[in-house]
């Protein structure tokens, strides 16, 4: 698999996995959202969340995933390859593995994803009356 298509598949299925997981939180805000509207940054390790979504603080949720490319004749023919994730990685190495029919290699890929999370809810109006 050539770079670019690499880039490509897993950008796709990023953005689709994100997209997916944002409309599902956009039903119930409360619940906090995934890949809220931002509004710039507010420095240190979170960034404010536009009025649209309930303003507040988002923070980024790192992946860092080992990709697993497997390459077969049958999927050179069809002009793709298999992405799975590896339940392991050893330290940023690309690994390759020649096989009988096609070609399995390793790839690191890191991205970060902005959540916003559930608030709790507001405690009732003490009813404590002054005297």
């Amino acid at each position: 698999m050539e770079l670019k298509d690499f880039v490509k598949n897993a950008l796709t299925d990023i953005m689709t996995s994100v997209r997916e997981a944002a409309a599902e939180t956009r039903s119930v805000p409360e619940d906090g959202l995934i890949s809220p509207r931002l509004i710039g940054t507010a420095g240190g390790s979170y960034m404010n969340v536009a009025m649209e979504d309930g303003l507040g603080a988002a923070f980024l949720v790192e992946f860092d995933l080992s990709i697993v490319v497997t390459e077969t004749d049958q999927t050179r023919a069809s002009g793709g390859a298999k992405l799975t994730i590896m339940s392991f990685f050893s330290a940023g190495a690309e690994r390759t593995l020649q096989t009988q029919d096609g070609q399995v290699s390793a790839q690191r890929i890191k991205f970060s994803v902005p959540v916003k999370y559930p608030q709790t809810p507001k405690p009732p109006a003490s009813r404590y009356v002054r005297p």
